[in-house]
């Protein structure tokens, strides 16, 4: 009987421990986890998902058509209206842009809009300065206007589109033709100044190219004192003589289609002096020269040899230095 109630005692004395222990070294909570081995806390994480709704592009300005102006730019403003359902607050205005795009086409960009005003609370207007250049292709052109807002979502809309009008110009170079002093036998004698480059300023692509041709008189020289326009050729290859292929022989007061011979449109500030840059090269040549006397002769005054692409003229003078 004494032993049971010793290890009674030892029994109780040790709860009574354990019991201080666990209060004063943890507090009730933790004794409690002692005693039942189970937590009365716990950590825990927060996840919020906030929505974005991309911005819409509620309306684009209508563009009137475009008319290039030659061998430069023609500059116009577009303007559109963007919406946030965020709020206008949301919306990105350095992201704002229009861009002109037509296929086959150079893209013409203004990816630095600006913004005009608040109009409401959740829309907001901008403006773009746009160009366009001399050589861009006439026919129907796509406006799309793009914005961002401040979470990366776009607003974007392409269904307004504008017209560029064709046009045809062009600008040659030199005007002044001259030979080194010939011979009345020389024959295919091309100039010591051509080719005339001729430059395609406008956005037309030019297959009728014409030369009209007159004779040359010597100054002061008697009526029968005549180089023949007849004695001359014109061709786009070096040196557009009768020898060679494609060249064509000049007639009096008449206009002659030139063969082979095209101007399509394109940047010719880039001088590559062919047909990639907008530009074409008409060479010319004497053929042969008739039993005349010697001295200068040149076209009159009032009859300059003219070259035209389609209703666009420009004169060219022609100088012919000739001896015997």
């Amino acid at each position: 009987m004494v032993k049971k109630i010793l290890i009674y005692c030892v029994v109780v004395v040790f709860f009574i421990l354990v019991f201080k222990l666990a209060f004063v070294s943890a507090g009730i909570g933790d004794w409690f986890k002692v005693i039942t081995g189970r937590a009365t806390t716990d950590n825990f994480n927060l996840t919020i998902v906030v929505g974005n709704t991309p911005p819409n592009i509620t309306f684009v300005t209508v563009v009137a058509a475009q008319t290039p102006s030659a061998a430069s730019t023609v500059s116009f403003v577009i303007n559109f209206t963007a919406l946030d359902p965020d709020g206008a607050s949301n919306l990105n205005d350095t992201s704002s842009s229009i861009s002109l795009q037509r296929t086959g086409e150079l893209t013409r960009s203004n990816l630095s809009c600006s913004s005009l005003s608040q109009a409401t609370t959740t829309t907001r207007n901008y403006t773009c300065l746009m160009q366009i250049w001399y050589f861009d292709g006439s026919g129907s052109w796509t406006i799309n206007a793009t914005i961002k807002d401040i979470n990366g979502g776009v607003g974007e809309n392409s269904s307004t589109s504008f017209t560029v009008n064709q046009l045809a110009a062009m600008v040659l170079s030199p005007k002044n033709l001259s030979w080194s002093t010939l011979a009345v036998t020389d024959l295919n004698t091309g100039s010591n100044n051509d080719p005339i480059v001729v430059n395609n300023t406008a956005n037309a692509n030019i297959t009728n190219f014409t030369v009209t041709a007159y004779d040359l008189l010597k100054s002061g020289g008697a009526a029968t004192d005549v180089i023949y326009a007849a004695n001359l050729s014109v061709g786009n290859n070096s040196q557009g003589c009768t020898n060679v292929p494609g060249s064509t022989v000049m007639s009096n007061s008449t206009l002659k289609q030139l063969n082979q011979t095209v101007l399509l449109r394109g940047n010719n500030t880039l001088n590559y002096a062919n047909e990639t840059t907008g530009q074409e090269q008409v060479f010319f040549c004497v053929n042969a020269i008739n039993n005349i006397a010697s001295g200068t002769y040149s076209n009159p005054a009032a009859f300059p040899w003219v070259l035209a692409i389609v209703e666009y003229i420009q004169p060219i003078i022609i100088m012919e230095r000739q001896r015997i």
